[in-house]
């Protein structure tokens, strides 16, 4: 039985055609953004892990994976990246991983960035 998706959470379901669009990673997110949204997203410890995608729009997806049993702040997490990308001049967008295909897809096509390093020093 598939699970209702309710209308606060952001998924792939909000934009039209975007169910099977992500690909793999195209347009670049500067590493000080990424270290940015990663320091960012320690004030959530929810947050299981965060990759970056692209789908057919070109702007980066920050895609979140949250603890399925803690979702009452993806709003506040999606405001926070949303915040991030504006500081950094970047147009992001956001993209709760609730359910496993976006996961897998994620994984396979995605840059992880959180909780691990990007940069190397």
């Amino acid at each position: 039985m598939r699970r209702r998706v309710r209308d606060d959470e952001p998924t792939l379901a909000e934009r039209p055609n975007r169910a099977n669009t992500q690909r793999g990673l195209q347009a670049s997110v500067p590493d000080a953004a990424l270290e940015a949204l990663s320091s960012e997203l320690r004030g959530f410890p929810e947050v299981e892990w965060a990759c970056v995608l692209v789908d057919d729009s070109d702007v980066p997806l920050i895609g979140v994976r949250v603890d399925p049993s803690f979702l009452n702040r993806v709003a506040d997490i999606t405001d926070v990246i949303l915040d991030v990308g504006e500081r950094q001049s970047l147009a992001l967008q956001v993209l709760l991983l609730n359910n496993q295909d976006q996961v897998k897809n994620a994984r396979r096509n995605g840059r992880a960035f959180y909780p691990w390093t990007t940069t190397t020093r």
